[in-house]
């Protein structure tokens, strides 16, 4: 069986973070100008500033992504978590999700936030699994976010 691999964006993964967020976005409605300016700028919206995008790869082919995006030196936002639909419910978002935040740790970071909608049932529930628990909605850059979830490191 073919191992799932965490590796680093590279240009040439621009198309598949584009459909694998969008296979997301689209699917509960949730599209808005701010997700396309991340999604075809990644470079300046995301890596310039000192984040992280990682794709999920099994085989040959790109099946999930999430990405961090640094907010200051102790904290760092995730972004654009997602996996193709034939990959979910086998442990793929968690396993970006565990690499997001040892990154985070890596980095010396304090705490991880993220922005989300209720909507998205299965990842809040996963966020809670891995520690995140809700705040105050601050700092939201989407329309579409109706929660905030916060991870202390």
């Amino acid at each position: 069986m073919t191992k799932i691999a965490i590796i680093p964006f590279d240009p040439i993964f621009q198309k598949d973070f584009i459909s694998l967020s969008l296979e997301w976005l689209n699917e509960y409605n949730l599209l808005e100008e701010a997700d396309e300016i991340v999604l075809n700028n990644p470079q300046e919206t995301i890596l310039d500033k000192g984040g992280y995008i990682f794709m999920a790869k099994y085989g040959d082919a790109i099946i999930g992504t999430a990405s961090l995006e640094k907010i200051n030196e102790k904290t760092y936002e995730i972004l654009k978590l997602g996996v193709t639909k034939n990959f979910q419910k086998i442990g793929i978002g968690k396993l970006l999700m565990l690499h997001c935040i040892e990154i985070a740790k890596k980095n010396k970071a304090e705490k991880l936030l993220l922005h989300s909608n209720k909507k998205l049932k299965e990842a809040i529930t996963l966020y809670k699994k891995l520690g995140f628990y809700e705040i105050p909605i601050s700092d939201n850059k989407f329309i579409t976010s109706d929660i905030m979830m916060e991870l202390i490191l």
